[in-house]
């Protein structure tokens, strides 16, 4: 059964503890969606002007938004506050990637009452079905050369990590473990594999060697943790951890050490990415009392509001500017 994006993110804290009164944040906060200055001219979002305008990343983001009913993939111009809604799918879509490569999203979706894998053609918004989601209820994740991906898959009451070419030859698996292995992203230079596990009685954060198989926990702490996310030079990575009723970013190095705080409120901050150039980060946070897209310098400092709209927005994933000024070098 997939499971879609407000459903995993509001069990997962339900379960642990009841919703906690929303306060102001301690970071200061701009008011709108778009960073550039700009009205969000043809925005299906509402959002306005930011109160301190901003000189905008040179990326756009791609999340998914339940403003339309269920979750879909939506587009936000950071130069304008613009948001397209790119995908139009009869069920919720879901684990959002971006292909260089083949200069194209992937979702994951319901087709036949199987999840599926599906290529979205940004200029032409449609939905072209690949193959099955191996993985499920979550998405696979590809290497950075694209030619194989690394997935979670159930076997009976376990959950663990394969590893699959995409040209031929069967999965691999990774991990054997009677307990949860999940959530795993390729590092940089697709040697290590970052993920969630349960192996040593609480979700931490480990490291896998994908030459040797050694793993490292990197976390060992009693919170719950989830979602990294490596840096683009690879030499940090990005995660949430759970603890006194509420989730906040924090960021350490690949050794485990060094971890710090990126955001700490009454609110909970969750499943972060970090931009191309390493100097933002997207995130999704709660503070307003509901589910929204937020910006901020990749030091945490300069916290800005991306949308504003009933229902969840989250899960950004950067892609290139639509404006060529911009001048990103997404695609290699």
């Amino acid at each position: 059964m997939v499971l879609w994006p407000r459903v995993m993110l509001l069990v997962f804290l339900q379960a642990l503890v009841s919703q906690a009164a929303q306060a102001t944040a301690d970071l200061s906060l701009a008011t709108a969606s778009g960073i550039g200055g700009q009205p969000a001219t043809g925005s299906t979002s509402g959002d306005g002007p930011p109160a301190s305008p901003v000189s905008p990343p040179p990326f756009d983001l791609l999340f998914l938004s339940e403003r339309t009913g269920n979750a879909q993939l939506h587009r936000l111009d950071l130069a304008s506050g613009q948001v397209d809604q790119v995908t139009r799918h009869f069920s919720a879509v879901h684990g959002p990637r971006w292909l260089s490569g083949r200069q194209a999203a992937v979702v994951a979706g319901e087709r036949e009452g199987l999840s599926w894998l599906y290529q979205v053609d940004l200029e032409m918004p449609a939905m072209v079905p690949i193959f099955p989601n191996p993985a499920g209820d979550e998405a696979p994740d590809w290497s950075p050369a694209e030619d194989r991906w690394v997935y979670m898959k159930h076997r009976g009451e376990q959950r663990d990590l394969f590893l699959a070419t995409l040209e031929h030859g069967s999965p691999r698996a990774l991990t054997d473990d009677p307990v949860e292995d999940k959530q795993p992203r390729w590092s940089p230079d697709g040697s290590r594999i970052v993920f969630v596990s349960k192996r040593d009685g609480n979700l931490d954060i480990y490291v896998m060697d994908l030459e040797d198989g050694s793993t490292i926990n990197l976390t060992n702490h009693p919170a719950l943790e989830g979602h990294p996310r490596w840096s683009p030079d690879g030499e940090r990575i990005l995660f949430y951890r759970y603890q006194e009723g509420r989730a906040d970013l924090h960021v350490m190095n690949t050794d485990g050490t060094g971890a710090v705080f990126f955001t700490q409120g009454a609110a909970n901050e969750m499943i972060g990415a970090w931009s191309p150039d390493g100097a933002w980060i997207a995130f999704s946070s709660d503070r307003t009392g509901d589910w929204e897209l937020y910006l901020m310098r990749s030091d945490g400092a300069r916290v800005q509001r991306l949308t504003e709209h009933a229902g969840f927005d989250g899960d950004p994933v950067w892609i290139p500017s639509r404006h060529p000024a911009a001048g990103n070098s997404m695609k290699e």
